[in-house]
């Protein structure tokens, strides 16, 4: 009970010790450890500060995404700035533009801005920066949303927290990564990303590659359905009468054509037997005598 008791008063001790550091501390840390270099003093807020884009990469390729100057639509000969763009679904790779020199007694967490998750935008490796790194960092966004959001160079893409500890890890392990290796191991990186989440747009290619082919070999397969159909509906009659007169062998259109030519049989017959029954009227009209009744 004892130990139980002692272990909860440590813990509770830790937790005090490691607090978040507040605006004037990391402020303070900046002049004197260097924690941020290529800083924006206002983007330290509260107890936060707030990295920017730096370089942008673009997933599949590992390409820099590099913006500048474009021709106006209507031809005028003015230009407008190109942005960064992330699509519905797309994934981009940001290079933050802060270089980071954490103390020996301080680590911080990164998350996504509330501005851009509210657009749908959110961030993938948010994570936590250990003691003794210096480097940059990097943002690895999906746009979630149906719409395409835009971002300028040095636009606010994350938030940062630095927390102190109450003791220097007894084997801290530095990592120092220049921004050369960093970008070139990003860029890497990016490579293994598909363009879109989850790979939705490859797969809706695909999806509609294997319609169009399975479209075309239907309609391939139908147009020579119908092309037979018509060549032996057209040849059919000549191949039953010959296979008629050759064998003997009733075919459905020699049926057709003797039924139909013992019905023409059969209404000749019936106008000749009419035609004899109308003779026979005459006659005997003829051979009435007048004035008299039949």
């Amino acid at each position: 009970m004892v130990g139980w008791l002692y272990n909860k008063e440590k813990l509770k001790k830790e937790l005090i010790n490691r607090v978040v550091l507040a605006d004037s501390e990391i402020e303070a840390l900046v002049h004197k450890s260097q924690l941020l270099e290529k800083h924006d003093p206002q983007n330290i807020q509260n107890c936060c500060y707030i990295l920017r884009v730096g370089k942008v990469f673009q997933s599949q390729t590992g390409d820099e995404e590099v913006i500048g100057l474009t021709s106006n639509s209507q031809g005028k000969g003015k230009t407008r700035k190109v942005v960064y763009e992330i699509g519905p679904s797309e994934t981009k790779i940001v290079k933050t533009l802060e270089y980071i020199k954490m103390p020996d007694n301080i680590c911080a967490t990164y998350s996504p801005l509330y501005r851009l998750s509210s657009k749908g935008v959110m961030l993938l490796n948010a994570s936590i920066v250990e003691p003794g790194y210096e480097g940059p960092l990097s943002c690895f966004l999906v746009n979630f949303s149906s719409e395409r959001v835009t971002f300028f160079p040095e636009d606010d893409i994350a938030k940062m927290i630095f927390h102190k500890l109450d003791n220097t890890p007894v084997n801290l392990k530095r990592k120092i990564i220049s921004e050369t290796n960093y970008e070139r191991d990003l860029a890497m990186a990016a490579k293994k990303y598909h363009q879109t989440f989850l790979d939705v747009t490859s797969i809706s290619e695909k999806a509609a590659e294997n319609a169009e082919k399975k479209l075309k070999t239907f309609a391939l397969s139908t147009s020579v359905t119908l092309i037979l159909i018509v060549a032996f509906a057209t040849a059919e009659p000549l191949l039953s009468k010959w296979l008629y007169e050759r064998t003997g062998i009733y075919t459905l259109t020699q049926r057709i054509e003797d039924t139909k030519l013992l019905k023409d049989l059969q209404n000749a017959e019936l106008l000749a037997k009419i035609e004899e029954l109308k003779l026979e009227v005459q006659k005997l009209k003829s051979t009435q005598v007048p004035g008299k009744s039949k």
